[in-house]
């Protein structure tokens, strides 16, 4: 097993490298087998509409364990591309997998953000637009062609 769960000092649970990853390398892939059109989100559970990720086209996937506890950072070491969380930068064994939240969306919700990281921006938001211009920049070359169609359109 490359990865493992495991309490985490940014949120619940946590996903943990179980071996070192290098850079672009995939670190995991999604459970694809629970899809759901925008309409029928209020039919989910609770603990379900917490763990959507939209793929475009009104298309959400309802994530499942691993997947679901990646916790956010404001200093990630994943991004997704195609269902897949992909090695930002090289990542050592025991470290926890995190992904930037604002990365993935449009949507208008908000959190508290409790990374501890050196860049913590405080409030995650969940629409890349409202990124500062130095952390979009930043982030660009890992969009998802969904995304960058809709930030298009707007």
């Amino acid at each position: 097993m490359n990865i493992g769960l495991r309490k985490s000092k940014i949120s619940g649970k946590g996903v943990f490298a179980a071996r070192d990853f290098k850079e672009g390398e995939v670190v995991m892939i999604w459970d694809l087998s629970l899809k759901v059109h925008f309409d029928r989100i209020k039919e989910l559970s609770e603990d379900d509409k917490n763990h959507l990720n939209y793929t475009g086209n009104g298309v959400y996937v309802v994530m499942k364990s691993p997947e679901k506890f990646v916790n956010h950072s404001c200093d990630p070491n994943t991004y997704v591309d195609h269902e897949k969380d992909i090695a930002l930068r090289d990542i050592k064994k025991g470290e926890e997998i995190t992904t930037d939240y604002s990365l993935n969306s449009l949507s208008e919700w908000k959190m508290k953000c409790n990374c501890k990281s050196k860049n913590c921006r405080k409030i995650v938001f969940g629409d890349f637009r409202k990124l500062d211009a130095r952390t979009k920049k930043k982030y660009e070359p890992y969009l998802q062609k969904w995304l960058k169609k809709e930030i298009e359109k707007n």
